[in-house]
């Protein structure tokens, strides 16, 4: 059994959400499943998201965020910079190597853990973009990875598509590793299933000169940006 400490637990009973208590935790995998307990709660999670438990001692739901376990350092394929060595980080890399292996794209078309700072009601967080995909200097389309079902991460990937860049990000992919869903930013529909269907470099070659790189409204703006930020700074419950 591995020692790990848990990140924050917040009562969402609260008002104050800096209402907060530290755990010592302990780290079981079973079957995919992942165990944390502590003196007074129990929760299993899968994949590392953040979960709903509860606080036996006090019996109200808790919020609870536990870091991957890391198991060493790989290097990444497209920067070559060391990179913490989880199971997460190894579907990312696979990503990479399926867009430059098999999908045609060079290293230098591939952009690497952008980030995208959020500010809303004066508080503050930074969201990941996986990968961001740029001929001629724009970026085509943005792939962000999630451990789990993808259905539920359309919304936020195209805020981020919408918010990443000063235009409209073309094309929006969310995966798993597995399973992903091509989406028309624009129109938010799916126009491809399945890691098959991310488009290669020779297919956006060929309409490269057609995509719309739209501008969008300071109003359509802000409203993405408090979608993306309810979706991946309110879920993770660490808040500036």
């Amino acid at each position: 059994m591995t020692d790990i400490h848990a990140k924050r637990i917040i009562n969402i009973e609260s008002k104050n959400d800096t209402d907060t208590r530290e755990y010592s935790a302990y780290l079981e995998q079973r079957n995919a499943c992942f165990l944390i307990s502590s003196a007074h709660s129990t929760l299993v999670i899968f994949g590392w998201k953040t979960v709903k438990m509860t606080d036996r001692k006090n019996k109200r739901g808790c919020i609870a965020l536990a870091q991957p376990l890391i198991s060493g350092q790989l290097v990444d394929f497209i920067t070559g910079e060391i990179v913490d060595d989880t199971e997460d980080e190894r579907c990312r890399q696979k990503i990479a190597k399926l867009l430059v292996e098999e999908k045609g794209y060079s290293k230098e078309d591939v952009q690497v853990n952008r980030k995208l700072e959020l500010v809303v009601d004066g508080r503050t967080w930074v969201s990941r973009v996986d990968f961001a995909l740029a001929l001629e200097g724009r970026v085509f389309m943005i792939i962000r990875f999630g451990p789990g079902s993808i259905v539920s991460r359309e919304r936020p990937v195209l805020a981020a598509a919408r918010l990443l860049e000063p235009y409209e990000i073309p094309f929006a992919v969310v995966t798993n590793g597995s399973d992903a869903q091509i989406l028309d930013t624009s129109s938010g529909k799916v126009v491809g299933q399945g890691m098959e269907a991310i488009p290669s470099k020779g297919d956006i070659l060929k309409v490269f000169a057609e995509l719309r790189f739209n501008q969008i409204s300071r109003k359509r703006l802000e409203m993405e940006r408090r979608i993306l930020f309810v979706f991946d700074a309110v879920g993770n419950c660490e808040l500036s």
